[in-house]
């Protein structure tokens, strides 16, 4: 069986022009992430996820900010002296860009497309993973920031396919 082959849903340059994420949204929310991770701050990651949020990964989906919350915790010991890199994001509209059904304004939502590395930091880099992120966010008016309702990796071959992955989930 032919692994997997992952293909980014990028929006046509047109769509990009009326995304409700800025630039500092971007740093704010998803770039935050790594820096939170790099950091060895996996037990406040929940606190990006909305209550009800996603996390979708290659062995299966972890639903709940909290429970999003002890699954990197878990992770944490391996992640020390690796670094995570988001790059190349593409931000789209979400169904928050348009009016609901009966004319009042929808919930703010965005999407976000990125490329994922994750790598040893020692000299030089050893890299440990890549793929793709696909990401739904949702804004809090109360906390007047953005969080995630849904993240998917997507690790491209050999990882999806038993390589660092498969290694990762068996440590636990």
């Amino acid at each position: 069986m032919a692994p997997r082959v992952f293909v980014p849903r990028r929006p046509a340059p047109q769509q990009l022009q009326n995304s409700q994420l800025t630039a500092d949204d971007r740093m704010a929310i998803i770039d935050l992430f790594d820096h939170i991770i790099n950091a060895g701050q996996q037990h406040t990651l929940g606190d990006l996820f909305t209550p009800d949020g996603e996390l979708h990964l290659p062995k299966g989906v972890v639903k709940g900010a909290a429970n999003v919350a002890a699954h990197f915790v878990s992770f944490a010991p391996m992640a020390r002296g690796n670094r995570h890199l988001t790059l190349n994001t593409i931000l789209h509209d979400g169904a928050g860009a348009h009016a609901a059904a009966n004319g009042a304004p929808a919930p703010r939502t965005a999407r976000a497309s990125s490329y994922r590395l994750l790598h040893r930091a020692s000299s030089p880099p050893v890299l440990l993973a890549s793929g793709t992120i696909e990401d739904e966010l949702a804004w809090c008016e109360e906390e007047r920031r953005w969080r995630f309702s849904r993240r998917e990796f997507v690790m491209d071959p050999p990882a999806a396919a038993g390589g660092v992955q498969q290694r990762v989930v068996e440590q636990q």
